[in-house]
């Protein structure tokens, strides 16, 4: 038992010797350890504690809690050491960085930071007094969910400084600035970068605003008469529109925004009363505009430089004077969505776009002193393109649209006082052109519209002065022959209009031509053989007296000659067929065709019917006779109106008809004077009754009556 007892006291001294010698590097608080083991911040009776995790101190900062001139405490190994002391740090909303020295001189450095739990706001602000920001600048809010709006828009001005908002980040809605802002300069709001919905900046005592961290912003609405700066260093982006109603602004400073996703405008609301102060407008970054790039009623601009602008939805400039030259530059401009438009910029002398390769219109208005318009790569414009005038414009006047090939739209040849051009070259690679209108155009005396594809070529009023077109054999569009007058540029002189000369071109596609006061007295309408489709002459103002068509030999279409008062005869002398009908008149009393003699000598074939709507004391004889077939219905009548019963009383014979041998149908009615059918005695040998329409004329034979040579009364 003795002997027991001694082996149990042996084992235990041994074993506290074992303990006693082991190595102290593994004691966690030996000579060497150099470790921050816990870390918190105390403000305002709450304790926070930050996660420790290799070289890192993250403290996850609640929602509402500031940080600044909060206590810190700190657990660290067994005799190390920490510097800078915590104590003498208050600005814990910012990174620090500490190094922890062990006894033994090791040392280990840990970063301090803080993620998450920024100060936001829910609702709205709404500061009408400079007290109002001090006070709310006390909270150290560092994002607004709903709306900043600094001022009231009527009362007294108080607020003179934001400088306690410089914590403020973010603003989920808008930023609006009223009118009781008294600062001329903008302080504060240093570090705002997102406005969730618009800045807008109403007329006030400000007159500089410089938003140094704002990147991104719906919306920008300036509506101040007083606003004549505004900087924003860093913005990227507007989501929405940028806009300016200002007068006094005369510098935006964006270097570096890049895109606008809406619409961007400068505009002089009250332009006859304020004048603009702005002279230069640059957006060195910008490369997009999803909406209108507009400036209207700029009357002191004089520059307007958008470097890298690549694509834009659409262009409008126009103001109501400019007392300098203006310089536009658009090096890079390649796309226009939409429309792209130049108005009454009345000292813009050059437009260069010599990167723009498509465009849905183009239109360049009321622009007196431009003399060179240099497009160098635009290939397609969809719709118009509309370049007037220029002033000094040559022959080759269209040469610097080199690479154009085609026009979807319209596109106006359009002329000044003084312009003098006469011969026009349009663009050599030009191939297709849904319309080509020369408006007003008195010194043309040549175009040549060779080798194009022209849906239109319409010629109006002082173009039709002394004009050739000049074309291949077959011109497949519609040629437009307008000469009615209300106004035009050659007005006030004594110019005659006449038929366009065409060198070259036989056939036409279509024929619409409209005679006017204007017109000599006896029209020819010459050179072409063959109208494709339908030829259409109509005029109620025509001074013509005779109508006189020479060459043309056949019509696949309609051939129709309406209201042309005052006429004594109307001859196609040369055509042999018609395809469609042959109308001469309108079915309408207030549009009368009033014409003595009608005159188709060599019309062999009508492929319709042959209408001739024969008005009061008009129309003695109607001449076709050579006419051997119509395949539809031969109509002579008195224009049907309820408002007249009147009747025709000077044709008095069909002896015009005299080789008429098949016809579809017979239908005279009101003709008074009529008393002689013998002209139509070689078709009725097929006839039937039903087929034989003769009513109210002074004679009315029956088919028996024809048939039985009963022709005359």
């Amino acid at each position: 038992m003795k002997h027991a007892k001694m082996m149990k006291y042996l084992l235990l001294t041994m074993l506290s010797v074992s303990l006693w010698s082991c190595d102290k590097k593994d004691d966690p608080f030996s000579g060497g350890d150099n470790y921050i083991v816990a870390f918190s911040l105390t403000s305002g009776g709450q304790t926070i504690s930050a996660s420790i995790s290799d070289a890192e101190i993250i403290l996850e900062k609640p929602a509402g809690y500031s940080l600044n001139g909060a206590t810190a405490t700190l657990t660290l190994s067994e005799n190390a050491r920490v510097l800078p002391n915590p104590a003498d740090i208050s600005d814990w909303e910012n990174e620090q960085l500490f190094v922890v020295t062990s006894r033994d001189g090791q040392k280990r450095e840990y970063t301090y930071s803080v993620t998450g739990g920024g100060n936001e706001i829910a609702g709205s602000v709404v500061l009408l007094t400079q007290e109002e920001v001090d006070a709310f600048g006390e909270g150290g809010a560092t994002a607004i969910a709903g709306s900043l709006v600094i001022g009231a828009a009527t009362g007294r001005d108080s607020i003179t400084s934001l400088t306690p908002l410089n914590a403020l980040k973010k603003v989920g809605y808008n930023v609006i600035f009223k009118a009781t802002y008294a600062g001329r300069a903008l302080e504060g709001l240093n570090a705002l970068e997102t406005i969730g919905g618009t800045l807008r900046v109403e007329t006030s005592g400000l007159k500089e605003i410089r938003l140094a961290a704002l990147e991104e912003v719906l919306h920008v609405d300036v509506a101040s008469k007083s606003l004549a700066r505004l900087e924003c260093p860093r913005l990227m982006r507007v989501r929405g529109d940028l806009a300016f109603a200002t007068t006094d602004l005369s510098a935006i400073d964006m270097p570096t925004l890049e895109e606008v996703e809406r619409n961007l405008s400068l505009d002089i609301p009250d332009f006859r009363n304020d004048a603009s102060s702005m002279q230069a407008l640059a957006f060195p970054a910008l490369k997009r505009v999803g909406g209108t790039f507009s400036i209207a009623n700029l009357a002191n601009i004089s520059k307007i430089e958008l470097q890298e602008l690549v694509s834009c939805g659409a262009i409008s400039l126009t103001s109501s004077a400019s007392l300098s030259t203006l310089t536009l530059s658009l090096p890079k401009l390649e796309t226009c969505e939409n429309a792209l438009l130049f108005d009454n910029l009345a000292m813009l002398q050059e437009v260069t776009l010599p990167s723009l390769e498509r465009v849905e219109s183009f239109t360049i208005t009321s622009c007196g002193n431009l003399e060179t318009v240099d497009l160098p790569k635009l290939k397609e414009v969809e719709k118009d393109l509309d370049i007037c005038p220029f002033i000094d414009m040559s022959a080759d006047g269209y040469k610097k649209l080199a690479a154009l090939t085609t026009v979807g739209g319209v596109f106006h040849v359009r002329y000044g006082y003084e312009t003098r051009l006469q011969t026009m070259i349009l663009p050599p690679a030009l191939k297709s052109c849904q319309s080509l209108q020369l408006n007003d155009c008195p010194t043309l005396e040549k175009i040549d519209v060779t080798g194009i594809n022209i849906g239109e070529l319409l010629a109006e009023k002082g173009s039709l002065i002394n004009l050739t077109i000049k074309g291949g054999k077959t011109f497949n569009g519609l040629l437009n022959i307008n000469a009615y007058e209300n106004s035009s540029v050659a007005a006030t002189t004594t110019y005659t209009y006449a038929f366009p000369k065409l060198e070259g071109i036989e056939e036409i596609g279509d024929l619409y031509f409209v005679p006017g006061s204007r017109m000599d007295d006896h029209l020819t309408v010459s050179n072409f053989k063959k109208v494709n489709r339908n030829f259409t002459v109509h005029s109620s103002y025509a001074s013509v007296k005779t109508l006189l068509v020479p060459d043309l030999t056949e019509v696949t279409g309609n051939l129709i000659v309406s209201a042309l008062n005052g006429f004594t005869r109307l001859e196609f002398t040369s055509i042999q067929k018609v395809d469609g009908d042959i109308i001469m008149g309108t079915n309408s009393y207030s549009a009368l065709f009033g014409c003595e003699t009608i005159a188709f000598p060599a019309l062999v074939q009508a492929g319709g019917d042959v209408l001739v709507y024969v008005p009061n004391s008009y129309i003695t004889s109607i001449l076709m006779p050579e006419l051997a077939t119509i395949d539809g219905t031969l109509r002579i009548m008195y224009p049907v109106d309820t408002r007249y019963n009147q009747t025709n009383t000077t044709l008095t014979n069909l002896d015009g008809f005299a080789k008429l041998t098949s016809v579809g149908e017979v239908n005279i009615e009101r003709m008074m004077a009529l008393t002689s059918f013998e002209g139509l005695k070689n078709c009725v040998a097929n006839l039937t009754d039903a087929r034989w329409q003769v009513s109210d004329n002074k004679y009315n034979p029956t088919l028996e009556d024809m048939k039985s040579g009963n022709w005359n009364q």
